[in-house]
């Protein structure tokens, strides 16, 4: 008896229906338990921020809501804040750094000789009282709505606040600088791309990613913001880069790029509310970039 031999396309749908294959989804991605929440935040920014992994850093997931079910409150979604950094966030590792010491601990002899001047230490992240906790090196916001599906994404400023770029800086104290000159001063300060080069940035542009947690998304019409320094901004020179995007269900989007380091910065979910007060040409955007 002659067994029948299952083609490649067979095996396809048989794979198909087990659930077997990684074909990527149309729909958003949906979180419903506490472990799938955590999941989506991780995956997220794994997949945006590659340069946190491999170092042994400690992830802090922090949420809050009521002890009891609030009135009103029944069907509210989930929001998060995100901390990676050295250890826990609010691990104390000491307490607690403040005031000065003359001379040397233990000696009541005076210095004859100065002291070699030592690299400065990196700043301590410290509390209010002086207790010192790990560094850490990002924040993040996640907001989901009542079914799971996330609708705010931001990644918040470093605190301190990261320096500002050598560029500037050399702008400012040689104001004849040569627009080559400053060019080349922008790209040495760390920045992903040349100074207005917005046609690679596009091209560049982390929408297949976001599709991962989104759904299939079209982009409708991308924006690059002013700097506040004419000089860079006419050389073609942006701080932002806003991306106006359609996902599955009709749903709308706004994502926002950093225009130096090409990094996302938020996603948005964009209500019709939004659109009438913070986004007005939104509904009058096609597929057509700038």
């Amino acid at each position: 008896m002659q067994t029948r031999k299952l083609s490649v396309p067979g095996f396809i749908l048989v794979f198909t229906l087990l659930g077997m294959l990684p074909f990527p989804t149309v729909a958003q991605r949906q979180a419903k338990t506490m472990d799938e929440y955590i999941a989506y935040e991780r995956d997220f920014l794994h997949v945006f921020f590659p340069e946190l992994s491999g170092k042994k850093y400690w992830v802090t997931f922090e949420t809050a809501e009521g002890y009891e079910p609030l009135p009103g409150y029944e069907n509210a979604g989930k929001n998060f804040f995100v901390d990676i950094g050295d250890g826990p966030k609010s691990q104390e590792l000491m307490c607690c750094v403040g005031g000065s010491v003359p001379g040397v601990l233990g000696s009541n002899t005076p210095q004859s000789k100065p002291v070699p001047l030592s690299a400065k230490p990196e700043p301590l992240n410290l509390g209010p009282h002086g207790e010192v906790y790990p560094k850490q090196y990002l924040r993040a916001t996640f907001g989901f709505d009542s079914d799971g599906r996330l609708f705010v994404f931001g990644k918040l400023p470093n605190k301190p606040p990261n320096a500002e770029p050598d560029f500037l800086a050399e702008l400012e104290q040689h104001p004849d600088i040569s627009d080559s000159d400053l060019a080349a001063a922008y790209k040495k300060s760390g920045a992903k791309y040349a100074l207005g080069d917005r046609e690679t940035f596009k091209q560049d542009l982390a929408i297949p990613p976001l599709e991962q947690f989104l759904g299939k998304l079209q982009v409708l019409k991308i924006n690059f913001l002013p700097t506040e320094n004419p000089r860079i901004d006419s050389l073609g020179g942006f701080s932002d880069c806003e991306v106006y995007l359609k996902g599955p269900e009709e749903r709308d989007y706004v994502a926002v790029f950093d225009g130096f380091s090409g990094q996302l910065v938020s996603v948005s979910y964009v209500s019709d509310r939004d659109k009438k007060f913070f986004y007005p040409d939104f509904n009058r955007s096609k597929a057509a970039p700038d």
